[in-house]
């Protein structure tokens, strides 16, 4: 993988934030001030990684001339991009992977993408109605849209559960495309205290 060691200036450390919990960045991207304090106090706590929210192309909407991912690639920060969309629908972004491969090259940065967030919640399905084969049918198409990421030059990350376990349900033993370098698997060891092993 890609993993730069300095990003605008900035040395790439090992932590890591979630975006504000703001609709589509615009509330403290859009207004200068807000995301001068908001990207300053990221880089006081020494952050290099954010997971920003999309389901759209929202993380390449400009502010003062620069996107939403830019501006963090310009405060030394790489973007972590979780891309959400209704399920059982299959993958519709690859423009915004394309636009985010653009806006990373000048920087040296390869493009890091979660598709989906968590496939066994209700939440992420049309209607809240997860089918009895929704393992089935997610990893197929994450199988589909990695492969798209991969080729359109950005890395896919597997979400995590809830629901997975290590016989039935476990990504490294259905999903494709694991010996390929630049997949990853975007764990939430924090909630579920899991080791980071």
């Amino acid at each position: 993988m890609n993993i730069p060691k300095e990003i605008s200036g900035r040395k790439v450390t090992n932590r890591g934030v979630h975006s504000l919990p703001f609709p589509y960045h615009g509330d403290y991207m859009g207004n200068e001030t807000a995301r001068s304090y908001w990207l300053g106090l990221m880089q006081s706590m020494h952050m290099s990684w954010v997971v920003l929210l999309t389901d759209g192309d929202s993380v390449l909407q400009k502010y003062d001339g620069y996107s939403v991912y830019e501006h963090y690639l310009r405060a030394g920060m790489n973007p972590v991009i979780r891309y959400l969309a209704t399920l059982p629908y299959p993958f519709f972004g690859q423009d915004m992977v394309r636009g985010l491969v653009r806006e990373a090259e000048p920087y040296g940065v390869t493009p890091f993408v979660q598709l989906w967030n968590e496939p066994g919640d209700p939440r992420e399905w049309k209607d809240k109605k997860v089918p009895a084969n929704w393992w089935d049918v997610f990893v197929g198409l994450w199988n589909d849209a990695a492969g798209q990421v991969l080729d359109l030059g950005a890395y896919p990350g597997f979400p995590d559960g809830p629901g997975y376990n290590f016989t039935t349900k476990h990504p490294f033993a259905h999903a494709d495309h694991w010996h390929e370098d630049g997949v990853w698997y975007a764990v939430h060891n924090y909630g579920k205290g899991r080791p980071l092993d």
